[in-house]
Parts: structure tokens; sequence; C-alpha cells
């Protein structure tokens, strides 16, 4: 199962087929804001939403929490405590995202990594 279907022209590719409800909903949350933003009719809207760089997403969120050492079933994890928590938090909140760092690759006669130790924040 997929949280998010988009297939392509034969309908047997999923296009999305990677993609979970949480991250489709932060790019509709941030194309909500950059049309909102493009409707002010001030000068310069372009430049400042396309052309400069934002490192830092923490700005974003109202609050922020890092964990180490979580335990796999990570991806489970991952996919499923910011649908609990929206919907908890109801309208309390606009966005809620996990971010992590992507497992570096591996040699094919090692064993793979997991994400174990793997560095994760919770932005709220």
């Amino acid at each position: 199962n997929f949280d998010v279907v988009f297939v392509d022209n034969s309908g047997k590719l999923n296009l999305l087929s990677g993609m979970t409800k949480i991250a489709l909903e932060q790019i509709q949350y941030e194309a909500r804001i950059a049309m909102e933003y493009f409707n002010e009719n001030k000068a310069g809207r372009f430049e400042a939403l396309f052309l400069q760089k934002l490192d830092d997403i923490k700005p974003r969120y109202d609050n922020v929490t890092k964990q180490l050492d979580y335990h796999d079933p990570f991806i489970h994890f991952a996919r499923t405590i910011p649908v609990q928590l929206k919907q908890g938090l109801t309208n309390r909140v606009n966005l809620i995202t996990i971010n992590y760092s992507q497992l570096p690759t591996w040699s094919t006669s090692s064993k793979p990594q997991t994400y174990l130790l793997s560095n994760f924040k919770l932005y709220i």
C-alpha cells in the first residue's frame, strides 16, 4: 500500500510511491503559503521566495525536538508519529514533519546499515 498515489499515463507506475502523506501535506502547505505570498502584490516576491537560500528549516516550526539512538523499525516510526501528532494536536499546528539523514552507501560484501543510530529531528 502507498500513502500517496499519482500514476503515469500507463496507469501502472506510481510516481509518488516513495512519498508519505505527511510529505505531501508539507508540499501543499508550502505551495499555499507561496501563493499567498505572491498575491500580496509587492515587488521582489519571486527573488525572496525562490532565490534566497534557506538551509535551516527550524523557523517554519513552533517546536523542535531531537532524538538519538531510536531503535528500528525507524521507517514505521517516521511515518506514523507525525500522523498521530497531527491528529492529536488538530488545528493547533499547521505542519509536522520528521527529518533524518539518509543512510550512506555500503559495500555489497558488508552488512547494510540501519537507522538504529540515525539522528532524526521532529519539527512541529
